[in-house]
Protein backbone atom coordinates (compact mmCIF):
# COMPACT_ATOMS: atom_id res chain seq x y z
CA UNK A 1 0.00 0.00 0.00
CA UNK A 2 1.26 3.79 -0.94
CA UNK A 3 1.41 5.91 2.21
CA UNK A 4 -0.51 9.14 2.58
CA UNK A 5 1.47 12.21 3.69
CA UNK A 6 -0.07 15.10 4.87
CA UNK A 7 2.60 17.63 5.80
CA UNK A 8 4.35 17.68 2.39
CA UNK A 9 3.21 21.32 1.12
CA UNK A 10 2.27 21.20 -3.13
CA UNK A 11 4.92 23.20 -5.40
CA UNK A 12 4.28 26.50 -6.82
CA UNK A 13 2.25 26.66 -10.11
CA UNK A 14 4.71 28.06 -11.74
CA UNK A 15 7.73 26.30 -11.79
CA UNK A 16 9.21 28.11 -15.12
CA UNK A 17 8.52 31.15 -15.07
CA UNK A 18 8.98 33.05 -18.40
CA UNK A 19 12.51 34.73 -18.89
CA UNK A 20 12.50 38.25 -19.23
CA UNK A 21 13.28 38.23 -22.86
CA UNK A 22 10.21 36.68 -24.41
CA UNK A 23 8.38 38.61 -21.66
CA UNK A 24 8.02 41.73 -23.65
CA UNK A 25 8.60 41.05 -27.20
CA UNK A 26 7.26 43.57 -30.04
CA UNK A 27 5.10 41.05 -31.80
CA UNK A 28 2.43 43.46 -32.30
CA UNK A 29 4.08 46.66 -33.15
CA UNK A 30 6.25 44.72 -36.01
CA UNK A 31 5.35 45.96 -40.02
CA UNK A 32 5.46 43.36 -42.90
CA UNK A 33 9.50 43.60 -43.26
CA UNK A 34 10.63 44.21 -39.53
CA UNK A 35 12.57 42.10 -37.69
CA UNK A 36 13.78 42.25 -33.96
CA UNK A 37 16.31 40.35 -32.00
CA UNK A 38 15.81 38.57 -28.66
CA UNK A 39 19.57 37.76 -27.56
CA UNK A 40 20.97 34.97 -25.30
CA UNK A 41 21.92 36.64 -22.14
CA UNK A 42 22.84 33.36 -20.13
CA UNK A 43 19.85 31.46 -21.69
CA UNK A 44 20.70 28.40 -23.29
CA UNK A 45 19.97 29.15 -27.11
CA UNK A 46 17.67 25.89 -27.66
CA UNK A 47 15.31 26.78 -24.86
CA UNK A 48 15.27 30.10 -25.96
CA UNK A 49 14.10 29.26 -29.59
CA UNK A 50 11.76 27.09 -28.35
CA UNK A 51 10.41 29.89 -25.96
CA UNK A 52 10.12 32.29 -28.93
CA UNK A 53 8.70 29.47 -31.21
CA UNK A 54 6.00 29.11 -28.95
CA UNK A 55 5.37 32.94 -28.72
CA UNK A 56 5.29 33.13 -32.64
CA UNK A 57 2.58 30.01 -32.40
CA UNK A 58 0.37 31.96 -29.69
CA UNK A 59 0.34 35.27 -31.94
CA UNK A 60 -0.43 33.52 -35.46
CA UNK A 61 -3.44 32.83 -33.44
CA UNK A 62 -3.86 36.26 -31.62
CA UNK A 63 -3.38 37.93 -34.87
CA UNK A 64 -4.92 36.02 -37.92
CA UNK A 65 -2.95 36.63 -41.29
CA UNK A 66 0.01 37.15 -39.93
CA UNK A 67 3.40 35.35 -40.62
CA UNK A 68 6.99 35.17 -38.66
CA UNK A 69 10.00 33.68 -39.25
CA UNK A 70 11.87 33.07 -36.77
CA UNK A 71 16.43 32.09 -37.35
CA UNK A 72 19.06 31.25 -34.48
CA UNK A 73 21.87 33.78 -35.10
CA UNK A 74 25.48 34.03 -33.48
CA UNK A 75 23.88 36.80 -30.95
CA UNK A 76 20.24 35.81 -30.16
CA UNK A 77 16.90 35.06 -32.09
CA UNK A 78 15.69 37.04 -34.51
CA UNK A 79 12.02 37.37 -36.03
CA UNK A 80 10.94 38.86 -39.08
CA UNK A 81 7.23 39.58 -39.70
CA UNK A 82 6.53 38.12 -42.84
CA UNK A 83 3.23 38.61 -43.59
Amino acid sequence: MIPITKIIPPPPENNNPPSPQTTALPWSLLEVGESFLVPYDGVEPSLLFTRVNGLKSYQKRKQPGTNFIIRTLPDGIRVWRTR
